[in-house]
Order: C-alpha cells, then structure tokens, then sequence
C-alpha cells in the first residue's frame, strides 16, 4: 500500500523534488492500519525511489523487482516485452529518519524512521505458542515485503519500543473485547479480525492498495483455547526491576517514567537501597541450582528481563487494592490503605472487592488528600496470577508452625524459571530481601517411548490411576525414582513392566532376608562386628559403601542414583554372590550355631538399612519391611519415622578388595561349572569338586582361604595346586565329587555313613543334628 510522502522529496534526494512520492509498505495484519503511526526503515540497507507513471515509490533496493513485478509496474511494448522502472534515486534508510508521511486514508503523519527489527523478510512472524509478556516478533528468512514496515506502537513490541523512542503517542483504538472503538472512522464497532477483509477492500476502492496475496506466516495463538491473539498496549502495573529506592510498583502503559505507587515497609528489609535486579542476582548465586545449569538460565533471566508486569485484565482473581479519586482521578495505595483492605480481606476472602463498595473498603471519613472530595472507584485489573503464586512462600511457610521460611527446595518444570521461580524470588525479595529457596531443582517431562510429549488427544498417555490400579503407587513411584528426571523421562507400557521387574528384586531381596531371620532377636542373638564371619564382615562392608552412596544421592536429590545402587547391592551383591554362599549356612546348620547367628546377624543389618533406603521411593513396601521386621524395642514404630542408616564406621578397604578378586576367581569357576553342567558332566554344582591351578598372589588368596572356597563356589570339595611361576592366570577343572551324596544337605562326602546313629548324612550334618537335639532339649 502506498504512503504519500508529506516531507519536501528534495530533502531525500534533488533528483525527487516536485515528485509525487509515496513509501510503500505491506502488512500481515491490516486490521492494525487504523493505529499507524509511522513507517519503520532499516538505517543501513540501501533504498531506491523509482519512477511509475507520475507516481514514484520508495523501496528496498534488494527487493526492488520482486515489489515491481509483483505489482506490475514493470512497463511493457506492443510486442509484449518488459522494462525495469526507471530508479531516480538510491540512498541508505537513515536518509529517511523523521520525515513524514501522511495515513494512507485518516488525515495525521505517519512518522519516518529508523529501526534495527526492519529485516529484508517483511513483517516478521509471532511466535507461535505466545506467552504475552515475551511475545517478540521473528524475522523471516525469506525475502518478502518492501523494506518498508507499517508501525503501530500500540499493537506490537517492536513498534512500541520505537514508537517510545520517538515520543509518539501509545494509541490502541480496540477495545478489551477486541472491536475498534468508536473513533476508528469506517470501521468502528467491528471486531478486528471481522475488520481485516472490510479495510483490504476499503484500501483497493481508495487507490491506495497495490497488490494483495495469501501470505502463509505464523501468528500468536493462545496456548489453552488455541484462537489467535492480539496484541494492545493498555496501561498496567509495573514493579520496577532498576529503582535505587527498592521494590516499587507504578502504573503506565509501558513500564517507564512513573510516579512511585508502593513503598517497600518491610522491617525485615535490610537493603533497600539495592535495585530489585541486583538483589536477585544476588541471591541467584547463593542458591543451589539442580541442575547446575539452572543458575545460569535463571541469571539470563534476571539480567534481559523488563519491568514486571504485576496486572491483569481479568473479571477473577485477586484485585490490585488501589482506590481512584473520583473527582481529579488520583490514585491512592498507600500502605495504611492496604493493610486497611488486607484486614478485611481477611475476614471476608478477596471478594470483599467485589461486594463491597469503594467507600466501604476504604477507612470510613477518607478523603482524597489531592482535592479533598470523598468518592472513590476501584481499580478493576487484578494482581498477575504469577505474584499470586510467587507469594505461596510466605502464604504457606510463615503460618505454620511446623513450617519455616526460606524453604529448602522448590521443584518444577523447566518452563518455571520464567514463572513461578521468577515471580518467587521478587516477592522474596520484597518481603524478606533474600531467595525464598535454598534449593532450585529443575525437572524435565514425561514423554512416551519414542521421546514425543504426552497428549490425551494424540493417545499416548499413560494415566497413573491406571498404573497405581494395575501394580500398585509403589510402582510409579519406582518408575519416578528411577529416571533421571532432570531430563525428560520416558513412559509405556513396557518401560513401566521392567520398572516392576525391578520391584520384584528389590522385594525378593528383603523377602529372602526376612525369611531367615525367623526366631532371631537382636537383642539377644547379635553377635559383635568383631567376632562375625569374614564372609558377613564382607557383605556389611560392602552396605556401608552403599549406604554412603545412597547418603549422598539422597542429599543431591539424585534419586535415580539411590534406585540404580540398591538395585545392584540387591541382585549383585546380594541374590548373587552373599545369600548365593549363604544358602548353606542357613539351611543346613542348626538355628543357635554361631556361624548362623553371625549370618542372621548381618541380614538383619542389611534389611533394616535397606528398608530406611528405600522408605523415601517405596514408601509401601518399605513399611511391610519394617513390620515384618524381628522387634527391637531400639527401633522407631514405623519405618517414616526413622532416619537414614549411618555407615558403621568399620569399613576394610583391604577386605573388600580381597573379596573382590575371590569374585573374580568365582566367575571363572561358575562359567567352567556351567560348561560342564552343559556338557552332562555334572548336574547340580555341588556334584562337582574343583581342581584350581594358580601361582603368586592367586595361589596364596586360594590357599588362604582353601577352606571356605567350597562354601563360595558352591561345590562339595576344592583343591588349590600350585603352577608354574610361568603361567598366566587361574585355571579350573571340574571334576567328579568325592564320596556320596549327603542327603540332608546334598553335599557330596567321604565321610557319610561314618554315623551309626545319622547313617545317610555327612560329617556336617551330624554336627547340625546333634546341635539341634541339644537346642530342643533345653
């Protein structure tokens, strides 16, 4: 559409004067034409005026034939050949600034200038999913448009802040339901999008109109209902982020030169003097961020932020407790007013507001101190649900007793820290001038399988009632603990059964435990760390490691850590390597033998530190544990009530290291087991007896331990021999055990029979069987 140029053309260019010149610009949203008040140009790019007729037109000169052919302003003969226009002048933009055009069809200028947004692309694109208050436009990539952007500093962010730059007026001519208001002359009363198509055609009956086309672009739409969105300037309440004096809130259109509305008169405010920016920055560095990485985006945030934005035009909500003159418009929020409104609000809830009249809110005989008249109207914006929330703090910590303020940890999503996080360290800062959080976690979303968001429309969620239905809280709460969530966490059907796979481990193990601990008191049958097995001072070394691991977890809320450690201290160390060589001493040995009571001992050990572990994820399960627990009058009723384990303090690096290279060993015993278990040699691995070769250090841990190596690999007899110096490694043969079969505990033997009394049993066994007729003697 055209601009006709009201400066003298000269000042452009000798060559244009006398010219009827017009700057031709283009617009997505025509419905914003009634609000122009000005034309944007880039100050660097190069512009050319080219002769059409008895009209010339201002151009990007980059975008000069596409903007002649698409309007058709190339010149042709009788033969049907096309001819470039006629440029009489290039010169760069900023020869442009502060010249005047006049509005293509309302009688005012349309002022001439410069701005950096001016892109090659045309109007740029909103983005799609708005949030208002940061809604920026996005340059297009493609060329489009005439260099030459059509300004209304009421409807956008980027013709605000130039218009602001330039000093002229905010005018937004639509209403709060979205129709031009009656000054709007052709179009009054008509919503803007029904507008849109009425001014197209009203500009092509003007003259002014050059070219229209279906423009595919994106547009601002409300991220719940999904319909587009305008943008208007009206006057809001701002909280100063740069004001020297401390927080202070003012009203204006855009969030600068205001008079002062609230003071600050916290006592417990003890800088008062530090602008709000700085203040938090502050306190963003003495805050704990999880993940780390949250300390800068929250610092990105405080530093690029405006002015915040504390009303809304809403007909709910908590209303802005400022009162207006009636008669001179002056408004009155002094402190001693609020606190007036504060106690009846909380008497009577916020909507007090709404029920009551002005007068009847405001201290009875109050009179305007600027004219002295004595009636009064409401403001009618509410407060930002984002200072709702960013007030929970001292809502929540400061009247209950139990509670305290600043809080230890916030947890929310990653979209928070331009919200709830935001808004609650300003309040925090208001009121107490620190953080309301010591700790700020960040957690990521839930996703299907495949990493796309869940959406009940697209059918890919998983409702937890269903799960918590099917297999129970404790499930999705493993589900929770086990990923990592300060990513995005992943969710199916299938993720969610090898979850409960994981459950059943976990749950085993404590089962088994709990088992053997039948007719086992602590108080009475522990015996002293000192004096226990060194298989059982083994295993409770390796709890203590896993107890410090889960300890720091838990402190760095690495959840996913404590669920992945004790899964693998349940099936590893546990289930597969000590209760594996426990079996035996169990089963087979009578219930008051001291090699069983050190045993039972350290299973219990383990089991009640394992259901302290797990109380915070499994809190069901780890409360059948405790239940089923031997009593122990020492021990808190329930599991919720007792604190994590404490190492013990005895922890053998050098022990732990042994046994970790009897485990090596191990494996290599348990795979030339199973080949010959597939090789029909043997059958269960207690019909074997092992034949172990080894030199140096190896020879010696095995000949140390020649004893006990039969209980470890689970076989009926072992034989350590000595290699060569030469050789490598160890080396394993399986053979025939010696003997018969014992038929109480399966181990073969060369001593069964040798009992005239117990004849089918081996020398073990007897000593079991002996021990247990004394036992029930007693």
């Amino acid at each position: 559409m055209k601009f006709p140029l009201k400066s003298d053309p000269a000042l452009i260019d000798p060559a244009l004067a006398g010219k009827k010149v017009f700057v031709l610009i283009w617009t997505t949203t025509p419905w914003t034409l009634p609000a122009n008040l000005g034309v944007a140009v880039h100050p660097e790019f190069e512009y050319s005026a080219f002769d059409s007729g008895d009209e010339v037109y201002i151009v990007a000169s980059e975008l000069l034939a596409a903007v002649v052919q698409k309007c058709g302003l190339d010149e042709g003969d009788a033969d049907g050949n096309r001819f470039k226009p006629k440029v009489l002048a290039r010169f760069v933009g900023a020869k442009l600034d502060r010249l005047a055009c006049r509005h293509p069809w309302i009688n005012r200028p349309s002022l001439l200038r410069v701005g950096e947004h001016v892109t090659l692309g045309g109007e740029a694109d909103a983005e799609t999913e708005l949030d208002v208050s940061e809604a920026r436009e996005k340059k297009a990539t493609s060329k489009a448009g005439t260099g030459a952007v059509h300004t209304a500093p009421g409807h956008g962010h980027d013709d605000f802040v130039i218009g602001k730059r330039y000093g002229l007026e905010i005018y937004c001519p639509v209403d709060n339901s979205g129709h031009f208001t009656p000054d709007v002359e052709h179009f009054a009363g008509m919503s803007v999008f029904e507008a849109n198509p009425k001014i197209v055609e009203f500009m092509r009956e003007r003259g002014v109109l050059l070219f229209t086309e279906s423009y595919e672009h994106r547009y601002p739409h409300c991220w719940r209902c999904k319909n587009p969105v305008i943008f208007r300037a009206t006057p809001q309440w701002f909280i100063a982020m740069d004001h020297a004096g401390g927080a202070t809130v003012e009203k204006d259109v855009d969030g600068h030169d205001r008079t002062n509305f609230i003071e600050n008169t916290s006592d417990s405010v003890t800088s008062s003097a530090v602008p709000l920016r700085e203040a938090a920055l502050r306190e963003i560095e003495r805050v704990e961020w999880l993940p780390a990485w949250g300390k800068v985006r929250m610092r990105n945030m405080v530093k690029g932020r405006p002015d915040w934005c504390v009303s809304r035009q809403r007909v709910w909500g908590v209303s802005i407790p400022v009162f207006y003159c009636a008669k001179c418009n002056e408004a009155v929020a002094e402190p001693a007013i609020i606190r007036h409104v504060a106690d009846v609000f909380e008497k009577e809830s916020s909507d007090a507001w709404y029920t009551r009249e002005a007068r009847e809110l405001l201290p009875e005989g109050y009179t305007c101190k600027k004219c002295g008249a004595a009636e009064w109207t409401k403001e009618t914006d509410i407060l930002d649900v984002w200072f709702d929330s960013g007030a929970s703090s001292i809502a929540v910590l400061e009247h209950r007793e139990e509670l305290r303020w600043p809080a230890d940890v916030y947890l929310e999503g990653g979209d928070q820290f331009r919200g709830w996080f935001n808004s609650s360290l300003m309040v925090g800062l208001a009121a107490h001038d620190r953080a309301p959080y010591k700790t700020v976690i960040t957690h990521g979303w839930t996703v299907d399988a495949q990493g796309k968001e869940m959406h009940k429309s697209v059918g890919n969620a998983v409702p937890p009632d269903e799960v918590i239905k099917e297999s129970g809280a404790d499930i999705l709460r493993l589900w929770c603990a086990s990923s990592n969530y300060f990513d995005d966490m992943r969710s199916s059907k299938e993720i969610l059964q090898r979850v409960t796979d994981g459950y059943r481990k976990l749950r085993n193990t404590a089962r088994f435990a709990l088992g053997n601990l039948h007719g086992f008191d602590p108080a009475r049958d522990s015996v002293p760390a000192e004096e226990m097995l060194e298989t059982d001072r083994w295993a409770l070394a390796e709890l203590d490691e896993v107890i410090r691991t889960v300890r720091k977890a838990y402190e760095a809320y690495e959840f996913h850590t404590v669920y992945h450690t004790l899964y693998n201290f349940s099936t590893v160390t546990l289930s597969a390597r000590y209760f594996d060589i426990l079996k035996d001493r169990l089963y087979t040995f009578s219930p008051r033998n001291f090699a069983r009571r050190s045993a039972q001992t350290a299973l219990f050990r383990i089991v009640d530190a394992l259901a302290r572990m797990l109380a915070p994820l499994l809190v069901f399960t780890a409360d059948e544990i405790w239940e089923n627990l031997p009593l122990d009058n020492t021990r808190p009723a329930f599991v919720h009530l007792a604190l994590l384990p404490e190492a013990s303090g005895q922890g053998d690096d050098a022990l732990l290291a042994t046994w970790e290279k009897l485990f090596e060993i191990r494996d290599d015993a348990l795979q030339s087991l199973e080949e010959a278990r597939v090789g029909k040699q043997i059958g269960s691995s207690l019909e074997a007896r092992l034949e172990i070769s080894a030199a140096g250090d190896s020879y010696d841990l095995l000949l140390r331990y020649r004893n006990e190596l039969r209980y470890i690999f689970i076989v009926s007899q072992v034989e350590v021999v000595h290699s060569d110096e030469g050789a490598s490694g160890v080396v394993v043969k399986v053979l025939p055990g010696e003997g018969k079969k014992c038929e109480r505990c399966w181990n073969y033997s060369t001593r069964v029979g040798e009992s005239t009394r117990y004849p089918d049993v081996c020398e073990r066994c007897v000593t079991a069987l002996e021990e247990l007729e004394r036992e029930n003697a007693l």
